[in-house]
């Protein structure tokens, strides 16, 4: 099978349970027991207006034993560095929460496309090192200050380098292989100074599998458990 169709396939396959719990939603009857105010207080998004995404019902409902309490505002303010077109952003929308963009990094300009049809976004900047330098990279759609873009930021998401630790690179697991990678200072580094300059009420990182896994076979350390001094 073509990757293309492979990829096709799998895209349709992953819509499928959307498209369930949708049509489930529209022919579900008022008075279904799934309406109970102990199920509706299980999260922020059963506020919002029609059909939830797919996998917020089951977030919720997996959930639901831990009583996580309900959040102090509805409204959020965001940093996200490199990560994609802003997903991010859309997540924190089904789950119910009004999401004001302080800034983006982003180096694809299609990506960033996608983030301004979207989304009203104060500064934009091309990679995380130029946001801590407070430098935008595309003046004409900053809409703030050149120092409010990390004031007051309650989430920062950051999508860093994965080549260095991927399980599918050959040899990662060879001694020295991770720290000898030309992407991992800035990943260790770079990770650790952005949220520091960003200082977030939480912080996200993406990766990959083989991020929290050992250095190589010699340690029991991960790319994720090192100090920036041991970097």
């Amino acid at each position: 099978m073509a990757w293309d169709s492979l990829v096709a396939e799998c895209l349709a396959s992953a819509q499928e349970p959307c498209e369930q719990v949708e049509d489930a939603e529209v022919y579900r009857p008022e008075s279904d027991q799934g309406d109970s105010a102990d199920e509706s207080s299980a999260g922020t998004s059963s506020s919002q207006d029609g059909p939830e995404a797919w996998w917020v019902t089951l977030l919720e409902k997996h959930t639901k034993e831990y009583h996580y309490p309900s959040p102090r505002s509805s409204s959020l303010t965001l940093v996200s560095g490199c990560s994609g077109m802003l997903a991010e952003a859309f997540a924190l929308q089904e789950l119910g929460f009004s999401v004001e963009v302080v800034s983006v990094s982003e180096k694809q300009e299609r990506c960033l496309d996608i983030i301004r049809a979207n989304f009203c976004v104060r500064h934009t900047f091309k990679d995380m090192l130029e946001q801590c330098a407070l430098k935008p990279a595309d003046s004409q759609h900053s809409n703030g200050s050149d120092h409010d873009h990390a004031e007051g930021a309650r989430v920062a998401v950051c999508g860093t380098v994965c080549a260095p630790y991927s399980v599918q690179r050959v040899k990662r697991f060879s001694g020295g292989s991770v720290k000898s990678h030309l992407a991992h200072a800035l990943t260790a580094e770079g990770l650790v100074e952005w949220l520091g300059r960003v200082s977030p009420e939480a912080g996200v990182c993406e990766n990959v599998m083989g991020w929290d896994m050992p250095l190589d076979v010699s340690t029991s350390e991960t790319p994720l458990g090192l100090s920036p001094d041991t970097v």
